[in-house]
């Protein structure tokens, strides 16, 4: 198992650690092993970073082959033909937008693929290509109210998501999150919180949809008295949007104490790290290093369903990450 998650591999290095991230790295964490790579070809050493991911590539860890292709570039093609959603990004890396337009078209134009698309033309002078691409597929609401919003058309983006959330229950309150989002930064923050209000929800989701929305409207307080009347933001599995939400409004003692409390170690070793408690940080990575390892999946299975977004896409139009390499 990951000595830590990828929050807190991301924390060692922003926060100088680096050492302490190779070390585990070398202890087979692969979390550590992936943000030294990163850095590493950032900074012209791309034989270094090579180094690094082979021997996870080689194991079968497949964030490691996807991550593998994306660090050797053209070459990298080869070992990702066979899984379009990989083989777009890595499309979108290296430039090759028309290979990535047509990967795009036709039955190879998943949801992921589409989202794919959207990323790596942004600026590129393509949108009028890619709009046509996505009507193809039934007019994905949220990826085509994204290339709208980029291009200064915010209030047709606006128009065109109104009635998703309510189309889609089951992601309802992601959706109003996006459709809040656009009107805050239109200068609309009571429509923002309405469209949330308009859903009717009292579910966990929805409320933190709402804190959130709440925060980017200046209402911090409004927002953790919000949050913490839930039955929910008791719970010690949901210490990480708990903490998530107190960071935000400015209260990072009380995230970090909502953490300690809860069951997340990784958001919890990336907040010790950012508060400058190492040495507790690297007590816990310690500690998770011991458990039993997760199995290595193969690498030429199936890869996941379609992420939340593209279902959307799908559903909205009547026909949907990074989370989280």
């Amino acid at each position: 198992m990951d000595a830590c998650g990828p929050a807190g591999a991301e924390a060692l290095l922003a926060h100088g650690h680096a050492g302490v991230a190779r070390e585990f790295a070398g202890r087979g964490d692969w979390q550590c092993a992936r943000v030294l790579a990163r850095s590493l070809s950032a900074a012209g050493d791309r034989d270094g970073a090579e180094r690094l991911l082979r021997p996870f590539a080689a194991a079968g860890w497949w964030p490691a082959v996807e991550a593998l292709a994306v660090l050797l570039g053209e070459p990298g093609i080869d070992l990702v033909r066979s899984h379009p959603e990989t083989l777009a990004s890595l499309l979108g890396a290296t430039g090759r937008l028309d290979d990535l337009l047509s990967l795009a078209r036709g039955a190879t134009g998943t949801p992921a693929v589409l989202r794919a698309l959207v990323s790596a033309t942004a600026g590129r002078g393509r949108d009028d290509e890619v709009e046509a691409v996505l009507r193809e597929h039934g007019d994905p609401a949220l990826l085509l109210a994204e290339v709208w919003e980029r291009q200064g058309r915010v209030d047709e983006a606006i128009a065109l998501l109104r009635p998703v959330p309510a189309a889609v229950p089951g992601a309802r309150a992601h959706l109003a999150g996006l459709l809040g989002e656009l009107l805050v930064d239109r200068g609309r923050p009571d429509e923002a919180i309405a469209v949330v209000d308009e859903l009717g929800d009292p579910g966990w989701q929805v409320c933190l949809t709402r804190a959130r929305l709440l925060i980017r409207c200046g209402r911090a307080d409004e927002a953790v008295a919000h949050l913490t009347a839930h039955p929910a933001a008791a719970q010690p599995w949901e210490s990480a949007p708990v903490a998530e939400i107190l960071t935000l409004a400015g209260r990072p003692d009380e995230a970090l104490a909502a953490l300690r409390r809860g069951d997340d170690s990784d958001l919890l070793v990336a907040m010790l790290i950012e508060r400058g408690l190492l040495g507790e940080a690297v007590s816990i990575m310690d500690d998770r290093s011991r458990r039993p390892a997760d199995p290595v999946p193969d690498p030429w299975g199936d890869l996941p369903g379609p992420a939340l977004q593209g279902n959307c896409v799908r559903s909205a139009a009547g026909g949907g990450e990074q989370g989280e390499t």
